[in-house]
């Protein structure tokens, strides 16, 4: 899910409707690129293990 929510409620919502993943879109269109050029990438592979790793390098705009 990609949102310009960061609202902890919202991010429960998504969740409760099968979102596995929680983008807040960044502010930086550099930021938003490479997110969205991620997503795009691994769609056959899967998201999870890219995703993964986005978050343990602290990417700020993402919440699993």
């Amino acid at each position: 899910m990609i949102s310009t929510s960061s609202h902890k409620n919202d991010m429960e919502a998504a969740g409760n409707l099968g979102a596995f993943c929680y983008f807040v879109k960044p502010n930086n269109f550099n930021d938003l690129k490479q997110v969205l050029g991620l997503i795009t990438s691994n769609l056959e592979n899967g998201l999870k293990e890219p995703l993964s790793n986005l978050e343990k390098n602290q990417y700020l705009h993402l919440f699993l």
